[in-house]
């Protein structure tokens, strides 16, 4: 009694229309107050697992029979705060043994090894557990039943587990937790949830918000598709365009003419939003933790204003003196407008959890582009460059304006300032140096190569390498697994682990459970990290070894030497790929400075690495990004291991004894644009007043 009952150990709901102020101040004076303050909270501490473990123990029934057993197998299912992976068990058990006709029970039910197979599934403990109970069966039988559960499991894994029918679980637990059927009240449901995610987690709200789950669950189909959304959009579009071209017959000069124009567009669209799409982030995800959802379309419309203005003065520049024609020119920067909202709206999108939305806005650019494309270029005899630059720019148009709807579905307008933003700018500054080196180490051998030995003048100031680029839009489709992993694998297993390691920090955690917590998320992180590195070695290995029968199959005239750059590049994209994930880890920890110092190497590496190249055959020039990414993949990854390696301290050790606030060049933009807006308002008020 003494040690739990305390004040600081206490959970109290509050459920219905109330007026909060006072009913926090009577439960403070009538009863808080005179509670004695404990020491500090006592944590549940976590059991060891028991693998193997086999106990026989008598039980009773009213109607006892000769030789009957029952037999239980029980699992331990993962850690309370992770919701994902037990809504997910949860959705496998009605999947596979929801009724008799279920894939699971139906084949241990054919095995007769008793007389019904029951489900115990409790996810409310910190270590929740699932329970396979065979009811009605003899001793004999019941020493078969794990191997029997074994073995119809592997079958059904061999054969795949219907995705109609895993979809039909997956409605139906998220219609049950909308629905909540039962005859419990839901003031009282939502205060046993809300003390259960408290008492395990520190997060009372931890299971009251289940939409996100689901949303969650239906994005991993979608998630690298995302990830890769800007950069994977560009390749679909360059290859849908080469084969179009090819199917047309247009002249190789109009080929690669179109290619280069909308390679550019593409390349410095995504330079100048990669230095503010991390600040933008963080901005975004500050504002929907502390609930200002009316702070984002503002925010969204301010940094893509910002973006066109000085994106599209830089762009037009070039454009001016590039060789293109007027026509030309004016469709290279429409696009590049559309490309640079496109861009910044990936931001906002991902956190509504929309995917399915997203995806479609992918798929319907891509087809509107190719069908408009084949009609204005075949059927109606369009110049191929003039032609497939219109259809591709209204695809992208559909797709801006696809997303700006899908935000404005989401986010409330209102007059909040664009400008915030900026502040964010000034104060993760590092975290826009590490977008725009990444960015540059990237794709600087592209733009190297174009000048180099196998690059060609197209027109005017309009250069490209045909042999070495189209082996490098087709290799870095090859990372696509990693993106999936990261999303799917490293941060659901991961991040649980992670937010209950800093939640001891919050909520006065005692040393031990610290470090256990820290051991537990270190292990969990280096298994991840391994897996991560393990299926991209095996995805590139696959490709390789099939590369040369599946690219002699596509109409690009691929040639030893082109197949020589995809290998290499292929080993390349796989490094950086990896390397960026530790990156991304970086990020978690906050080690701002670990990753633009990273991020910086890989800049420089692969701008040094490559022009060193151009001294050699022209066969080895993939070999400078290949060097670059190594050199990338080792300083992110010795960065990470000598950071995480005294955590404690860098938590607790680096932080600020006075909070700082920084107010530098953007910051100062940032209050020079609210002035105009503010003067602009003013003068709209007073014309208005005057018209009246």
């Amino acid at each position: 009694y003494h040690r739990h009952y305390s004040a600081d150990n206490c959970c109290i709901t509050l459920y219905g229309n109330l007026n909060m102020g006072e009913a926090l101040a009577f439960l403070n004076e009538a009863y808080l107050s005179r509670m004695p303050k404990g020491t500090s909270r006592p944590r549940l501490t976590m059991q060891d697992e028991q693998p193997g473990v086999q106990v026989k123990i008598p039980y009773y029934t009213e109607k006892p029979e000769a030789d009957e057993v029952q037999c239980a197998l029980a699992w331990y299912t993962g850690a309370f705060a992770d919701r994902e992976r037990q809504l997910g068990v949860e959705i496998l058990l009605d999947a596979l043994l929801g009724s008799n006709q279920a894939p699971l029970k139906a084949a241990l039910l054919n095995e007769k090894l008793g007389a019904d197979i029951d489900i115990g599934f409790d996810d409310s403990t910190l270590q929740p557990t699932l329970e396979l109970v065979l009811r009605g069966a003899t001793e004999d039988t019941a020493a078969r039943f794990a191997a029997g559960v074994r073995k119809a499991v592997d079958d059904i894994l061999a054969e795949g587990i219907p995705e109609d029918l895993l979809l039909a679980s997956l409605n139906a637990a998220e219609f049950a937790s909308l629905e909540r059927p039962g005859s419990i009240p839901d003031g009282v449901l939502d205060a046993i949830n809300a003390a259960t995610g408290w008492l395990h987690t520190g997060d009372p709200a931890m299971l009251l918000h289940t939409n996100s789950l689901f949303a969650s669950l239906r994005a991993y189909g979608y998630a690298g598709i995302i990830c890769t959304g800007p950069m994977l959009l560009g390749v679909a579009l360059q290859m849908g365009i080469l084969l179009l071209c090819g199917w047309v017959g247009a002249e190789r000069a109009q080929q690669d003419l179109l290619v280069c124009m909308i390679t550019y567009t593409l390349l410095f669209s995504l330079t100048v939003t990669s230095f503010f799409s991390m600040p933008v982030t963080r901005y975004l995800a500050d504002m929907l933790y502390e609930e200002r959802e009316q702070a984002i379309l503002p925010s969204f419309w301010g940094s893509s204003s910002l973006m066109l203005v000085l994106g599209c003065s830089l762009y037009g520049l070039f454009l001016l003196v590039s060789g293109a024609t007027l026509l030309q020119g004016l469709l290279c920067l429409w696009l590049f407008a559309e490309m640079i909202v496109n861009w910044n709206g990936m931001s906002y999108l991902t956190a509504i959890k929309d995917y399915r939305g997203i995806l479609c806005s992918f798929l319907a650019a891509i087809g509107l582009a190719f069908g408009l494309g084949l009609v204005l270029v075949v059927l109606l005899g369009f110049p191929v460059p003039e032609g497939m630059l219109f259809a591709v720019a209204m695809g992208y148009g559909l797709m801006m304006v696809w997303d700006v709807v899908l935000l404005y579905r989401y986010f409330p307008q209102s007059d909040e300032s664009p400008w915030t933003f900026l502040k964010w700018v000034d104060e993760f500054l590092p975290l826009a140096f590490t977008g725009l080196c990444t960015n540059i180490g990237l794709f600087a051998h592209l733009v190297i190569c174009w000048v180099g030995p196998v690059g060609v003048q197209v027109k005017g100031l309009f250069y490209g390498a045909p042999y070495y680029d189209v082996p490098a839009l087709i290799a870095f489709l090859s990372i696509l697994i990693t993106s999936i992993n990261f999303v799917v694998s490293v941060e659901v297993n991961f991040y649980p682990k992670y937010r209950d390691y800093y939640s001891l920090f919050n909520d006065g955690g005692v040393v031990g459970d610290i470090v256990t917590a820290e051991e537990e998320m270190l292990a969990v992180l280096n298994r991840e990290l391994r897996f991560t590195a393990l299926k991209q070695l095996f995805v590139t290995a696959a490709v390789l070894s099939l590369e040369g029968t599946l690219l002699d199959l596509l109409p690009l005239g691929f040639n030893d030497l082109m197949h020589g750059y995809f290998r290499t590049l292929c080993v390349g994209y796989g490094l950086y790929a990896v390397g960026n994930t530790v990156l991304l880890i970086l990020l978690y920890f906050t080690d701002y400075l670990g990753a633009v110092l990273a991020a910086a190497v890989f800049a420089a590496s692969t701008t040094a690495f490559t022009l060193l190249s151009l001294l050699f055959n022209t066969a080895f020039y993939g070999f400078g990004f290949l060097a670059g990414a190594a050199l990338f993949y080792l300083v992110a990854l010795f960065r990470l291991d000598a950071f995480t390696a005294n955590l404690p301290y860098r938590v607790l050790g680096q932080q600020p004894i006075v909070a700082e606030t920084k107010e530098h060049l953007f910051t100062r933009l940032g209050i020079f644009l609210e002035k105009q807006d503010a003067k602009n308002s003013k003068a709209d008020h007073q014309e208005g007043k005057s018209i009246t």
